[in-house]
């Protein structure tokens, strides 16, 4: 699926969102601008950004730009259908729109008009079922992407760089296409089919592949999600440039790792949770070639997982540190990590009372980093264990974690939390509530 075929393809419904959302059609796409004279003209991929859940491609779950939190307007929009996924992207000056998507795929687009957030009717297309969404922005606007390679698995979503696309389709094989959809490289990856495929800017791509439920009976997230290896991939030549295998009985617990460069070397590294029956869960790091680079301290028992989150300048000097919570369905212990520059991830700070995931839902993208409150520090913002607010912590100048805001849901949080710097920098935030009276609303934080 080329970038070419992307385009031609959404062009339909791309103008029924825009029917849809004929009131603000200036800002979607400018009021005095004229429709492309040939809508299937190709676009080229590095005009393109892909947002997901997760809101970077690299997996990463950090946005830039600052926030006025928690002095924001609050919004509730009413919806069709409790939602499962949120993402969102800025247009216009000063505004975003945003998509949810529920548990059978349907849609929903909200957007500013007349500085009120409003919902669309559902749309006549949808997703595949438990499908996260991704949205395109190009100069047009921002769409959702419909041209996904009709064999993907349907608990994925591909991966894009200037005429590449890398996904993994639905034997679980990891597929890579050129500029002409013809595959370049498919490797009998066994990767689960909710795998998330993460790709940093040298155009390395990672995926957990080596699929093994029976290794270690520990299903947090409500498939079959375990992996016993790690595959990168240059998406660039269609060649596997590092593997990690875990021996038995260590599995990859997780649906994907992240990239960020942890060592400071100007390389991205991968951080990935690491488990097994009886010491449980520790986040490690590798080099892309597979080559171990640092690991954290195990949980101690089987059954206990760790959630890799963020990798952020946390720290009150700038430092770049680690955001996870441990044990999210059980008490939610929030702990950032540093990289000691000896092979150690040492914890410098813990908070509890948080999560990040519930249990048995394909969403662990409840958190997301970012300085929200504008001082100038990351922030990790994420609900509380009761899920009916969420709340922003940080390291303060004592060197231990503390909330710099928080805001109530009065509900109960049902989506991942999909952040948007807008055109002015500043920082827009939404999440999907199911409400005390059972109404399901998308609730908007924006300036």
């Amino acid at each position: 699926m080329s970038i070419r075929k992307t385009r031609a393809g959404i062009v339909r419904r791309l103008w029924l969102i825009f029917l849809l959302l004929w009131p603000v059609y200036g800002v979607v796409r400018g009021a005095d601008d004229p429709p492309a004279d040939d809508p299937a003209e190709p676009v080229i991929a590095s005009q393109l950004t892909f947002i997901s859940t997760a809101h970077r491609q690299d997996g990463n779950r950090v946005v830039s730009g600052r926030g006025d939190f928690p002095a924001v307007t609050q919004y509730d929009v009413p919806l069709a259908a409790e939602p499962l996924w949120v993402v969102g992207a800025a247009v216009g000056s000063a505004e975003a729109v945003w998509v949810t998507v529920a548990a059978d795929g349907a849609i929903q687009g909200v957007y500013n008009l007349d500085g009120a957030y409003l919902a669309t009717e559902p749309l006549p297309d949808s997703l595949p079922p438990a499908m996260p969404p991704v949205l395109i922005t190009d100069a047009m606007g921002s769409y959702i992407d419909f041209g996904f390679p009709a064999d993907i698995a349907s608990g994925s979503h591909a991966v894009r760089v200037p005429e590449r696309v890398a996904y993994i389709n639905a034997d679980g094989h990891l597929v890579l296409l050129n500029e002409r959809d013809a595959p370049m490289a498919l490797y009998d990856t066994r990767a689960v089919p909710s795998a998330r495929v993460v790709i940093n800017d040298l155009g390395l791509a990672a995926v957990y592949t080596g699929a093994d439920a029976a290794r270690y009976a520990h299903d947090v997230i409500g498939v079959a999600h375990l992996s016993t290896s790690l595959t990168v991939m240059d998406m660039g030549f269609g060649q596997i440039i590092g593997r990690v295998e875990l021996p038995a009985p260590q599995v990859f617990e997780g649906l994907s790792p992240l990239w960020a460069d942890v060592d400071g070397d100007g390389q991205p590294d991968l951080i990935v949770t690491i488990s097994d029956a009886e010491a449980g869960a520790r986040v490690a790091v590798f080099h892309a070639d597979g080559e171990p680079l640092a690991q954290g301290p195990a949980i101690g028992r089987g059954e206990r997982w760790r959630h890799q989150l963020a990798w952020a300048a946390f720290g009150v000097d700038g430092e770049h540190l680690l955001a996870e919570v441990l044990t999210p369905h059980l008490g939610g212990i929030v702990g950032f990590f540093r990289y000691d520059g000896a092979g150690g991830l040492e914890r410098v700070a813990r908070l509890e009372g948080f999560t990040s995931h519930v249990l048995d839902s394909p969403n662990l993208d409840m958190a997301v980093a970012g300085d929200f409150n504008g001082d100038g520090q990351a922030e990790i913002v994420l609900p509380s264990q009761s899920l009916d607010r969420i709340a922003s912590l940080a390291l303060d100048a004592n060197g231990e974690i503390s909330e710099r805001w928080s805001l109530p849901l009065d509900g109960v949080l049902m989506t991942n939390l999909s952040a948007v710097t807008l055109a002015d920098g500043r920082l827009a935030l939404a999440a999907g509530v199911r409400q005390a009276d059972g109404r399901a609303v998308l609730r908007v934080w924006a300036p």
